[in-house]
């Protein structure tokens, strides 16, 4: 545990736009765009740094949006969090260490997460 709370953001952010039609078209409302966040997304644009940078610039204005009453707050834990989240100034630079950490575990996990017995060849990684 980091206490960087990237985790708990990036569930949250999925919580509180997951089978909210409403909130996502709120969401389209506050950023001017046509895309949502949406949930099943979220790996995706985790992937490349510069998506990412902008999806939370995006995350910020809906937040922002909700500050000034233009759009219903939710009122919820989610909502909370992502609001908390987005106003650390260094919420980029912990995005960043936790997808460069991510891609560096992800070809261990992905060879090895299997129903299959892996654990004689794990003594090949020593």
């Amino acid at each position: 545990m980091s206490g960087w709370d990237v985790d708990e953001f990036l569930s949250s952010l999925h919580w509180l736009f997951k089978d909210t039609p409403a909130r996502r078209d709120d969401y389209c409302k506050a950023v001017g765009k046509l895309q949502p966040v949406i949930p099943k997304f979220l790996q995706k644009w985790m992937d490349r740094k510069y998506t990412c940078r902008r999806k939370i610039f995006d995350v910020k204005k809906h937040v922002a949006a909700i500050g000034v009453n233009s759009i219903v707050n939710p009122k919820t834990k989610s909502f909370e969090v992502v609001k908390q989240c987005t106003n650390d100034q260094h919420i980029m630079s912990k995005m960043s260490f936790y997808l460069s950490a991510a891609k560096m575990v992800a070809p261990f996990l992905k060879l090895y997460q299997t129903d299959k017995p892996m654990l004689p060849f794990l003594a090949l990684f020593r």
